[in-house]
């Protein structure tokens, strides 16, 4: 990539993304964006680096926490960077936005907007209208150290707070995130907990908690791992449990409710941790 990455492991999902025919890759040992073409004629799939590349994020990572997460807008027309450490003005979490040039592939920083704190995952609805973010508030001593975050994105890819956000959730992290088809429903998987949380998305942003509880969580262990709406269908629900021993990826329908019923399970390769 031209620079240094480090961090990632559980929450490393969406560290790098494809956004058209164009690669980002998070390096959050040099707090850069790393941007490829992608090759879709003479060597389908090859990487060449966009002149320019690495781009500077506005925030700085934390060394001891899991990266850069990025997301894009579904029209290729902004990206954004999530940051684990301090910005320029020492505020804990912030948001790099940059735009796409839909020609070239290379990054411009239009600005940034502080998060709740250092982020795990990031999460574009597919209508495009909100950005959703999972957080550590850093607060030690609170009831609720962790939340989401719900920006409403912008014509000029600004990020406005939706409100009520942020939402506090407990004191579990929550490692991933996934919106469904129609934009109106979000899906957390929480770290060293057997749950996934269920919360309802509102025409304006504002995220409203519906459920806790898993059905079948206790046969597939903790979902510490990615949560993966079926990208064909609002019917399928997919964890990663790599936490668990063997570790194992289940499956979930999705009721007309949201609701989720347990499926089944299977083994995945490899040991615990």
């Amino acid at each position: 990539t031209g620079t240094v990455g480090t961090g990632g492991g559980l929450y490393s999902a969406n560290r790098i993304i494809v956004v058209g025919d164009f690669l980002y890759a998070a390096n959050s040992g040099s707090n850069t964006v790393s941007a490829f073409t992608i090759n879709t004629t003479s060597s389908p799939g090859a990487l060449a680096t966009v002149a320019g590349s690495p781009f500077a994020t506005q925030g700085f990572n934390s060394t001891t926490l899991p990266g850069i997460s990025l997301a894009a807008t579904p029209d290729g027309a902004y990206l954004y960077a999530g940051t684990t450490g301090l910005d320029l003005s020492f505020n804990l979490g912030t948001i790099t936005i940059f735009s796409i040039d839909p020609g070239t592939g290379a990054l411009s920083k239009l600005g940034d907007e502080p998060a709740g704190g250092p982020m795990f995952s990031m999460k574009v609805s597919p209508d495009g209208k909100f950005l959703l973010v999972s957080f550590d508030s850093k607060c030690t001593s609170c009831t609720d150290r962790y939340g989401v975050e719900a920006f409403a994105i912008q014509s000029d890819g600004s990020l406005q707070p939706a409100p009520g956000s942020p939402l506090m959730v407990g004191l579990n992290p929550v490692t991933s995130l996934d919106i469904n088809c129609a934009s109106d429903r979000l899906y957390a998987g929480l770290a060293n907990l057997p749950q996934i949380d269920f919360f309802t998305i509102g025409a304006d942003g504002a995220l409203s908690l519906v459920s806790s509880a898993t059905p079948g969580a206790s046969a597939v262990g903790s979902y510490q791992g990615l949560v993966l709406n079926h990208p064909d269908s609002n019917q399928i629900l997919f964890a990663s449990n790599p936490g668990s021993s063997p570790p194992n990826v289940a499956a979930f329908a999705i009721g007309a409710d949201g609701s989720l019923t347990f499926i089944g399970s299977e083994t995945a390769a490899g040991t615990s941790g």
